[in-house]
């Protein structure tokens, strides 16, 4: 196997776990969304009913980033193999990086993500 297709095989494991963990990240906005509807607030809704419509909008917003960052992992996927038809270093130096910025991405979503989950589940716990 050329040096070539270890990359490309590692860049599209990689990239398949951040659409994995994607795809667990989709159905925790679901449930939190539902969650924070529900009505185990009703008692509390004058005292934390705006900061849960802030959630809401915060997981609103955190769908969509999450949509285009699927989108975008889903045609990395194929553009991958482009690596195989480069000829010089710069070639394969541009596919390293984009993969690298994708990379990044996906970690500054994730970070955003984890501290809005944790923001929300400290608020629920000191109410329940």
């Amino acid at each position: 196997m050329s040096e070539i297709d270890k990359d490309i095989q590692d860049m599209i494991r990689q990239n398949n776990q951040w659409i994995n963990n994607l795809f667990y990240v989709k159905e925790e906005i679901h449930f939190l969304k539902t969650f924070i509807k529900s009505d185990i607030f009703k008692k509390y809704k004058s005292e934390i009913g705006n900061t849960l419509s802030l959630f809401s909008d915060q997981l609103d917003e955190l769908n969509t980033q999450h949509k285009e960052l699927y989108l975008s992992l889903y045609q990395h996927q194929k553009d991958i193999q482009g690596l195989r038809e480069c000829d010089d270093i710069h070639c394969e130096t541009f596919y390293h990086e984009f993969h690298t910025n994708k990379g990044i991405n996906m970690e500054s979503f994730m970070e955003h993500y984890n501290h809005t989950k944790k923001d929300l589940y400290t608020l629920v716990l000191t109410y329940l």
